[in-house]
């Protein structure tokens, strides 16, 4: 018992120590993110340098291998094969291309081809490229003349977004516009506005499936009227209000359907009065009719 006794004594006297503090001191911690960080730094330059390694092997291999096929025979152009033409000829695109259709295949400035082919008054676009391993396809969109405009005492072919071609000769459209204020140059644009106002006023004429009548002339030169002479030998005349052109024309075509129960014949109709249709009886523009929009005179 008193072994026991002693024990507890002992026991008691004993202290228990404080628990230990496991962190890292700010030294240490500071320590440790450095050399991590230089770790990242010291992978991301090597890295850097095997990328950069790579691609100064690939840039001395590209350039080989340029060198080589822009020296082989093997990619010299042997054909050249040229679509779209029809007022030109592949001769004539050949003598504009010049040089830039020959040679090696990959040392052709294509895109200088294209411009030097589409400076052409007849071109409206070209895609020129290459079909590995020796051939350049050419293709061309010619322009298209719609009408001849009257320039100067001569007649010019215009296609219909207003480029001048050549003058007429090899080609002689159907339409003639007169009035238009242009220099006659060609590949140039049309200025005058009133080139489209011709263009609309021929389109009406589409409308008409009954006499199938088709303008072929247009005189501008009138700002409060356009003029239309038919194949028929008509005169139609509109107002400046294009918004109403359309129901105009629809009203003469109602009323020339019904005009030769009433006059032997009529030279045109006048089509720039509100609500009528004014017509010209052959002979003279005293002889004149006036009929009511819905037709009835």
């Amino acid at each position: 018992m008193l072994t026991v006794a002693k024990s507890e004594r002992l026991a008691g006297r004993r202290q228990v120590p404080p628990p230990r503090d496991t962190r890292r001191s700010p030294f240490q911690t500071d320590t440790v993110r450095a050399k991590g960080r230089l770790k990242e730094r010291l992978l991301i330059y090597a890295k850097t340098a095997v990328l950069g390694i790579l691609l100064g092997t690939l840039a001395v291999l590209a350039v080989l291998v340029y060198r080589m096929v822009s020296s082989s025979p093997y990619f010299m152009v042997k054909t050249v094969n040229i679509t779209g033409v029809r007022m030109l000829t592949p001769e004539q695109v050949r003598f504009i291309a010049g040089t830039g259709l020959t040679g090696n295949v990959f040392t052709r400035d294509l895109d200088r081809v294209a411009s030097r082919i589409e400076q052409n008054p007849w071109v409206e676009s070209v895609s020129v490229r290459v079909k590995l391993p020796d051939i350049v396809e050419v293709a061309v969109k010619e322009r298209m003349p719609v009408a001849a405009a009257e320039l100067n005492g001569k007649q010019w072919l215009v296609d219909e977004k207003g480029y001048l071609i050549e003058e007429t000769g090899r080609v002689r459209p159907q339409l003639v516009i007169n009035g238009l204020k242009a220099a006659p140059v060609a590949g140039a644009r049309v200025a005058d506005m009133r080139l489209f106002d011709a263009y609309r006023a021929a389109s009406l004429f589409k409308l008409d499936t009954v006499f199938r009548d088709m303008p072929v002339a247009v005189d501008v030169s009138r700002t409060e009227k356009t003029v239309v002479r038919t194949a028929a030998g008509l005169v139609i005349k509109f107002g400046p209000e294009q918004e109403q052109w359309e129901e105009k024309f629809m009203e003469y075509l109602a009323v020339r359907g019904v005009a030769h129960d009433f006059a032997p014949g009529f030279a045109g109709f006048d089509l720039s009065f509100r609500n009528q249709v004014v017509a010209t009886l052959n002979g003279g523009g005293k002889n004149e009719k006036r009929t009511e929009s819905q037709g009835v005179i």
